[in-house]
């Protein structure tokens, strides 16, 4: 009898460890609306991140031959160009004043390290250098098309909804591109 309650309660334990570890789970995510189209462009995200990245760029008074890891946020994205407007150039804007999770902005430098530099860096990268496991959706012509990729030195952001703009075109044709409410946890 004392077996049998013992494997009782065990088992009941289980049973509620089970019901805990699932009512603790995150809610399930939903589709997310990653593509705008502006005028004669068309621009999809396809990533964003928080990352760590070593190196000595924006570092203050770094040390020679040392890196450091260097809290980073970026955005990575496909740029365009629909119609048949020969192009003559791509146009992108690599600023990150409307980045923001809720009201803080992610290039505010109060929320860096002393010694880490505000800033970043933008990329216009070839449709053949784009890495890892992102969906890259169907275009019609990979020469009307290339990857956007914008990196900030950002510290402390917190988990909840992004604002973003990205500013991309062609010729003399710059659009505007407001993402809301992208997840990043």
């Amino acid at each position: 009898m004392r077996t049998k309650a013992i494997g009782l309660a065990c088992a009941l334990a289980a049973l509620v460890t089970c019901i805990a570890a699932v009512k603790s789970r995150p809610p399930n995510i939903t589709p997310f609306e990653r593509e705008q189209v502006r005028g004669q462009v068309r621009v999809v995200l396809l990533k964003v991140e928080r990352a760590t990245v070593f190196t000595s760029d924006g570092v203050r008074e770094g040390r020679e031959g040392k890196v450091y890891p260097v809290p980073m946020f970026g955005v990575t994205y496909l740029v365009e160009a629909l119609g048949d407007e020969p192009i003559k150039s791509w146009f992108s804007n690599h600023s990150y004043d409307d980045y923001m999770v809720g009201n803080q902005r992610l290039d505010d430098g109060a929320c860096l390290p002393e010694n880490v530099v505000p800033g970043g860096s933008g990329f216009t990268l070839g449709l053949s250098h784009l890495d890892g496991p992102i969906a890259l959706p169907a275009f019609k012509e990979r020469k009307r098309a290339y990857i956007g990729q914008q990196f900030i030195r950002a510290a402390q952001i917190p988990h909840g909804k992004l604002r973003l703009k990205i500013v991309a075109g062609i010729n003399d044709h710059p659009e505007a591109f407001w993402f809301h409410d992208v997840p990043l946890e």
